[in-house]
């Protein structure tokens, strides 16, 4: 199955030309290394349960656990979404 996803994204945007849509991609894949090292050393949950706590309290409370790790994918592309703009990666 990761095959055929894998070879369905290089189709669509190496060879079609389809590119604009995949910069959320590109900015995790330049910087995947820094996700996983940050996941280490950071609580992303705690974090997006203190900073939007307040507007996903008025849901349902079984779309709180969906809706922290929303805010917790949002913190960390902030994150390298901002070490992509300074041009910072971390390479081995």
């Amino acid at each position: 199955m990761a095959f055929l996803i894998l070879s369905l994204f290089y189709f669509v945007i190496d060879v079609l030309k389809f590119q604009k849509w995949a910069f959320f991609l590109k900015v995790i894949g330049m910087n995947s290394l820094t996700i996983y090292l940050a996941y280490h050393f950071i609580d992303f949950a705690y974090t997006s349960r203190i900073i939007f706590s307040g507007l996903y309290a008025p849901a349902p409370e079984q779309f709180h656990d969906a809706l922290e790790a929303l805010g917790a994918l949002i913190l960390v592309w902030s994150m390298i979404y901002f070490l992509y703009r300074k041009r910072i990666f971390i390479k081995i």
